[in-house]
């Protein structure tokens, strides 16, 4: 008779190895499987990142553009107001008149006015007869008013000026003078840069206002 303890213990130990080896199996596929979804996972994240690194490329170039975009019409907004300027004529408002009337009316010194107008410029006389208006509304007596048909040189704007001999000795300027500058620069008016002429040809307590061409 065989006996069957040997075969049993074969079998058991066959199956013992059956059953190492599938569970060897069982893990190399899970290692697999894991290391290949980490792999993929690795894969899926570069991809996102790059295609969100790709986005913000292109919004910070959007932003960018956007930004040149506003710069350019900023810039072309300027020009047309200055353009605008240069079209419009210079005429003194009500509220210019008035301020350059509280200035000179309650001068103790000064009380009489001159004009030297720079041609026949339609522009350039309507703004000096606004001038006069407000002088003489304000008690001034005109002494002289006269335009220059060529003068020696082209000048811009409205340049305050008066007789050399009412030039304080200490070298300042009087009060009134230095207000109806910074008035006029105020309102667009005044030379570039501001100044006070002194003139050998204007007599005593007058104010002489010399106005040039528009600016260009």
């Amino acid at each position: 008779m065989w006996s069957s303890l040997p075969l049993l213990s074969s079998v058991s130990a066959w199956a013992l190895y059956v059953g190492a080896a599938a569970a060897a199996v069982s893990v190399a596929a899970s290692l697999i499987s894991t290391v290949t979804a980490t792999r993929a996972s690795d894969i899926s994240n570069r991809q996102a990142n790059e295609k969100i690194s790709e986005a913000n490329a292109r919004a910070a170039e959007a932003i960018q553009e956007s930004q040149r975009l506003k710069l350019e019409v900023e810039k072309e907004r300027i020009e047309r107001l200055r353009l605008e300027a240069r079209l419009v004529p210079r005429r003194l408002s009500a509220i210019d008149q008035q301020k350059i009337s509280d200035i000179i009316k309650n001068d103790a010194f000064f009380n009489k006015v001159m004009f030297v107008t720079a041609g026949f410029s339609p522009e350039c006389i309507d703004l000096v007869n606004d001038f006069k208006d407000v002088f003489a509304n304000s008690g001034f007596e005109t002494v002289k008013s006269i335009t220059e048909i060529a003068p020696s040189q082209t000048y811009y704007g409205v340049n305050v000026g008066m007789s050399s001999g009412d030039k304080p000795a200490d070298g300042s300027v009087p009060l009134v003078i230095a207000e109806l500058v910074e008035a006029l620069s105020t309102m667009g008016l005044a030379a570039v840069p501001p100044m006070v002429n002194l003139y050998d040809d204007v007599g005593p307590a007058c104010i002489a206002l010399r106005i040039g061409h528009k600016s260009a």
